[in-house]
């Protein structure tokens, strides 16, 4: 399996004339086509630290994206990111979801994680990195890639931060509604959840503007 590699982010670098005492904000999404729950962000810290010890950990990781790893794997990576402090999420909710779109929402948690970042180090992240093709207008120089967390290292990071941070949040929404078996699918469309929904119907953390193109009719509230 070939892994991902800084490439990318250190011609990004040295494009922008990243210093030590620079930063840019790398930025996947987790829960964009599920019919429950929130969207997450997860978003990555790119430094000079990043440079110099990411790819040897990467390695031993074996990072990648985060949906070619195991449940166990994902957990230890997104660990590790903790403990170092390189990473950081944001769960944006159904209710805006719903009041706007899935594209806006994934904008107003990249924009929400950018302002924390910016408090943070009382600058602005020299460029953001952004896995996927948005046309979002930021102030800041803004990159994305298609499928960039299969090829890019802070990418990979930011979708494992982003794919466990989500994961947890429905793991501790599962008790409280079992009916929908959401341990077992995340909130995504399977034969199984949709049957749920039919039978019990939605619950207030589902996607209504997205079920109503699958299964429910337009009289249903």
């Amino acid at each position: 399996m070939q892994l991902p590699d800084l490439a990318l982010e250190t011609e990004l670098w040295q494009h922008y004339r990243g210093g030590p005492a620079d930063y840019a904000l790398a930025f996947d999404e987790a829960g964009r086509g599920p019919l429950f729950g929130p969207v997450t962000i997860g978003a990555f810290l790119i430094t000079t630290a990043t440079f110099a010890q990411l790819p040897q950990l990467a390695v031993n990781w074996k990072l990648t994206d985060s949906k070619k790893l195991s449940a166990e794997r994902r957990l230890r990576i997104f660990g590790e990111l903790q403990q170092m402090a390189w990473g950081q999420a944001r769960h944006v909710a159904v209710r805006y979801i719903e009041k706007y779109n899935i594209n806006r929402a994934i904008e107003y948690g990249i924009r929400r994680l950018t302002k924390i970042f910016w408090q943070r180090r009382q600058s602005p992240p020299l460029f953001l990195l952004v896995d996927g093709n948005y046309c979002f207008h930021f102030d800041i120089p803004f990159h994305t890639r298609i499928k960039g967390d299969s090829y890019c290292l802070s990418l990979a990071a930011a979708s494992v931060i982003a794919k466990v941070s989500r994961d947890n949040l429905i793991h501790r929404t599962a008790e409280r509604y079992a009916q929908y078996d959401l341990a077992a699918h995340k909130g995504y469309g399977t034969t199984r959840h949709l049957e749920a929904i039919r039978r019990f119907g939605p619950s207030r953390y589902h996607r209504k503007s997205f079920l109503k193109k699958i299964i429910l009719s337009p009289d249903v509230p």
